[in-house]
């Protein structure tokens, strides 16, 4: 299973591993986002999201709309990555929040925030509702 998007940010999910007690999945991200003095990436290996909580988010996404007023929020097991889709005022917006605590006492907050039109959240849902489902 793997999600790819180009447009707001060059974004994927693939998955890497599966766990079946808890139905749960590890995806390796890979984010890019070129701006005017370079690109900030971003790339992790082991994020793990609850597949119950996937299945929330993407009834969430069927929901957003021009029209409503309403939020999809997908959240991985550690809380420390996080992906927002929003609709408001007949505005959409999507956002990425990654966090990484180090071995420390320090971290680092990656996150970025868009306002998309409504034809980039149109691939968006499509991206993330057409996806093969094991569970």
């Amino acid at each position: 299973m793997e999600i790819k998007l180009q447009t707001p940010i060059d974004f994927s999910l693939k998955m890497l591993e599966s766990e079946n007690r808890l139905p749960s999945m590890m995806m390796f991200a890979d984010i890019q986002i070129a701006h005017p003095t370079g690109t900030a990436c971003y790339k992790a290996s082991d994020i793990w999201f609850d597949c119950l909580k996937w299945d929330e988010f993407a009834d969430q996404l069927k929901k957003l709309s021009g029209e409503v007023n309403e939020i999809a929020l997908l959240n991985s097991l550690s809380g420390h990555f996080q992906i927002k889709i929003e609709t408001a005022k007949g505005i959409a917006s999507f956002t990425v929040i990654c966090k990484e605590p180090d071995l420390g006492d320090g971290g680092f907050e990656f996150s970025y925030f868009k306002n998309i039109d409504f034809d980039d959240l149109a691939n968006i849902k499509r991206r993330f509702l057409e996806i093969d489902k094991w569970w």
